[in-house]
């Protein structure tokens, strides 16, 4: 997740410095910035811990369908995946009893 962050933050700050933009980068324009990471604008991404998306809220201080994965031990005491909530690439549907945005 730390490597998330620090892509979150790169990503949000290097969206203020386009040409043409030069926005001084302060932790508020940092902040409004992130809403630009969404299906849209600056665009969602894959992250080490699924798909980063904000949603194009303001107000959204946290991702939209962030992946939450459910394991158990397995053979040979390695983790297996049970089932997951959120977005990743190649993957099909999350678990019938994920919440959904509507619910939050």
């Amino acid at each position: 997740m730390a490597y998330d962050s620090v892509y979150v933050f790169i990503r949000a700050a290097g969206h203020l410095t386009n040409p043409g933009r030069e926005i001084p980068i302060t932790p508020a324009a940092v902040w409004r910035e992130l809403s630009n990471i969404h299906d849209g604008a600056a665009g969602a991404f894959p992250g080490a811990s699924g798909i980063i998306d904000f949603g194009g809220n303001t107000q959204q201080q946290v991702p939209s369908e962030k992946l939450v994965v459910i394991l158990t031990v397995g053979k040979h005491g390695l983790p297996e995946e049970v089932a997951y909530c959120g977005r990743r690439e190649g993957t099909g549907p999350p678990a019938a009893w994920c919440p959904t945005d509507s619910e939050d």
